[in-house]
């Protein structure tokens, strides 16, 4: 999403504001929920060596039958990348409006 927002900004100083952003938020929550994972769940190495980080394939490699789950949404906080999303698309309507 960020990666859109920055081509919509059309503005290298944004992108580069959101890159900053996503590495220093995302990559430190990344390394600390893989750190939680692999000690909780030993089959987790495994997981991690067939899933993709960041990038998601283009073919899943197994069948997945699982559902989404509000409580698990609510419960990781998921909505904060809404609210993020939210912020970033106001931005871009006031570029619009009151920008160059």
């Amino acid at each position: 999403m960020a990666v859109g927002f920055a081509v919509a900004a059309k503005s290298i100083w944004i992108a580069l504001l959101l890159g900053t952003i996503f590495v220093c938020i995302y990559l430190p929550v990344i390394r600390a929920e893989e750190s939680h994972l692999a000690q909780r769940f030993p089959e987790f190495a495994d997981y991690a060596r067939q899933v993709p980080r960041l990038i998601p394939r283009a073919r899943a490699t197994q069948d997945y039958s699982g559902s989404f789950s509000w409580a698990l949404y609510s419960k990781h906080r998921e909505y904060n990348a809404l609210l993020g999303a939210l912020a970033l698309l106001a931005a871009l309507v006031g570029k619009m409006m009151w920008g160059h």
